[in-house]
């Protein structure tokens, strides 16, 4: 690999980093070079679409998931709950296990809250025993509250005794579209966590749903009054009890 443009050689020393790690890992050539060609394929992903960083939007929402995989997942599934982690991997729903999903949704406004949802997929409960919104409603400030790279630095220490756990999560990050090399990028703006509210999908639920829509229509995308939710509404603990049901004590 050669470097060509010198403004991204942190980006680069950390990418061939990444390899070697990667490969030192693997006891076969065979084995070193599907880790090299498989995560080269991930860095290749990652250049083409976060080159320069995320959007401020998207920082939310990498923040929203983070905290609650750090805050409600991880300490009562376990690292395992890491590998539920499939937004980055553009599933339907942010987290994903056998016994149910659940879709984060962070939002910055203030009452009415209208969160985006990007497919008739994304809040269809057939496909699943139990099927969860639960929305992060935050307050930005500048220098305040906790950064994006404070809380990935938090949850990587709350997952660092287990390997599998850690390289499940550096995997996500990246698909996520962020990375280390950027951090400082993030560091001044804080998030405050200003109202949390869980929400089990089901019929009856306000969603637009792939079995309701006719033949030809697709790709939808539609904005969802929380206040419109209420009475599907359940405590944040038995939604994660729920999803417990997949992982031993």
């Amino acid at each position: 690999m050669l470097l060509k443009e010198p403004r991204f050689a942190d980006v680069f020393a950390t990418l061939a980093e990444d390899l070697v790690r990667r490969i030192t890992g693997a006891t076969t050539d065979e084995e070193q070079a599907q880790a090299f060609l498989g995560q080269l394929a991930r860095w290749q992903k990652f250049l083409a679409a976060s080159l320069d960083g995320l959007t401020d939007e998207a920082q939310r929402g990498l923040w929203g998931e983070l905290h609650v995989l750090r805050d409600m997942l991880i300490p009562s599934l376990g690292v395992a709950a890491t590998a539920g982690w499939k937004g980055p991997g553009k599933a339907h729903q942010d987290f994903q296990f056998s016994s149910g999903a659940l879709e984060v949704k962070t939002t910055v406004a203030k009452q009415p809250q209208v969160v985006r949802i990007s497919s008739e997929r994304q809040l269809d409960p057939s496909n699943w025993a139990a099927l969860f919104l639960h929305v992060v409603a935050l307050n930005v400030r500048e220098g305040r509250g906790e950064s994006l790279p404070a809380l990935v630095t938090a949850v990587r220490s709350a997952i660092a005794a287990d390997a599998a756990g850690r390289e499940s999560f550096e995997d996500s990050l990246l698909a996520a579209g962020y990375h280390d090399a950027h951090a400082p990028r993030y560091l001044g703006r804080g998030y405050v966590v200003r109202s949390q509210r869980s929400f089990r999908v089901k019929r009856g639920f306000p969603a637009i749903v792939e079995g309701d829509l006719a033949r030809g229509v697709g790709a939808v995308t539609y904005g969802l009054a929380i206040e419109a939710c209420g009475r599907f509404a359940v405590d944040g603990a038995k939604m994660v009890a729920a999803l417990r049901n997949d992982f031993p004590p």
